[in-house]
């Protein structure tokens, strides 16, 4: 490798083509899985300790019985590009390269996130156990450097790019081999519905968990996270009420969010840019908590969250949402409504946007199949055998 490249764990100094999901790869993430929740630092990060349970022994196993198909092998050497906001994105990564076969070279951003420092030290320990794991495999770190972008997109079978778009791009200007696979995952945006009519008949114990769930998508990653949503739709009769009483439990709930000057200041910045373009109002303010309201459909890539910022808007049929979807939306959290009935919105309108129709809770929950990519059957081959 060239010398700038800082290898943070593994070697990375031999290809060979796994069978998806290879039974010495499921060992290995089981083992890391494991090693992970028993390291005493890695229990102070909520991240990692998702990213271990995400990786857990019976979650290979289910993925295997889904995704696994005969005849599947790894394309090669897999070339990943994670992005700087989210620090663990690079080990998601990482486990889609290997369940699909492939050995895989993953970039870390050079951001200091102790998070990544405590995970390369435990993948340094379980490489121990699996040699030929190390051999076909390493993370690194190393400067913007052209140079190394071409040596390693030059010599890759796939090239994994999380955006954002402008990253994509710069990385796209490196020539890959005419053969060689690329996945995207570019700047997304996403948003949440509540359909008021059945919200305003649940409990306050349900009422409470829905808050809790919704917090968990949006404040956990700052909002920065492509599939936690910045505007909330309320859908049906009784809006006003449901949105009183919606932001009041997240307003309690982000009481726990910690917040310090430097996100206070985005956050405001980030409000009063938004309203100086017109069209917005504040109509809910707590000290973690700022709710504007939006009076017609915007591009959801001009209305930013952050730490806190959410945007509102008021419909009366699922089919109000058209205006606002567009092929950058990827992911819409729901509650008080079904999901097929969402489903049918998009087959029924041809809509070019919205990979992902999930639950409230389960907005960060990465799966194999991810921007609307069946990440293994995308990143390996199928070998057809006759006879």
């Amino acid at each position: 490798m060239h010398t700038a490249v800082n290898i943070l764990a593994g070697k990375g100094n031999k290809v060979r083509p796994r069978k998806t999901f290879d039974a010495m790869v499921m060992n290995f993430l089981a083992e890391l899985s494991n090693t992970i929740t028993q390291n005493s630092l890695s229990r102070k990060y909520v991240d990692l300790a998702a990213f271990a349970f995400w990786i857990r022994k019976n979650r290979l196993l289910q993925w295997k019985e889904k995704y696994n198909r005969p005849h599947a092998l790894g394309r090669g050497m897999a070339f990943h590009i994670a992005p700087a906001n989210v620090p663990l994105n690079f080990a998601y990564s990482f486990v889609f390269g290997l369940l699909s076969g492939n050995s895989n070279i993953v970039r870390v951003s050079g951001k200091d996130f102790a998070q990544v420092d405590i995970l390369c030290d435990i993948l340094r320990q379980v490489f121990k156990n699996y040699p030929e794991i190390e051999e076909e495999n390493a993370i690194v770190r190393y400067p913007h450097h052209d140079e190394i972008n071409a040596e390693f997109s030059s010599a890759c079978q796939v090239r994994v790019i999380w955006g954002g778009d402008e990253t994509i791009r710069k990385i796209c200007s490196f020539p890959v081999a005419p053969a060689t696979t690329e996945v995207h995952f570019a700047n997304r945006v996403s948003m949440a519905l509540v359909g008021s009519d059945h919200y305003i008949r649940f409990s306050s114990e349900e009422k409470q968990r829905l808050a809790h769930l919704f917090y968990n998508d949006t404040y956990f990653s700052d909002q920065m996270a492509c599939s936690s949503p910045a505007m909330i739709f309320f859908l049906g009769e009784q809006n006003e009420a449901a949105k009183e009483e919606f932001f009041t439990y997240l307003a309690e709930e982000s009481k726990k969010y910690p917040m310090d000057g430097v996100r206070m200041v985005e956050k405001y910045a980030l409000m009063l840019e938004t309203m100086a373009r017109g069209g917005t109002k504040r109509i809910f303010a707590e000290e973690n908590l700022i709710v504007l309201n939006v009076d017609k459909p915007y591009l959801l890539t001009e209305l930013l969250g952050r730490f806190g910022l959410f945007y509102q808007y008021d419909i009366q049929s699922v089919e109000d949402l058209l205006p606002w979807i567009c092929q950058s939306v990827q992911t819409l959290s729901y509650t008080g409504i079904s999901a097929e009935a969402l489903y049918q919105c998009i087959e029924k309108n041809h809509l070019l946007g919205i990979d992902r129709i999930v639950p409230f809770g389960e907005g960060l929950s990465m799966d194999l199949l991810w921007d609307g990519y069946p990440l293994i059957s995308a990143m390996s081959r199928e070998i057809s055998v006759l006879g």
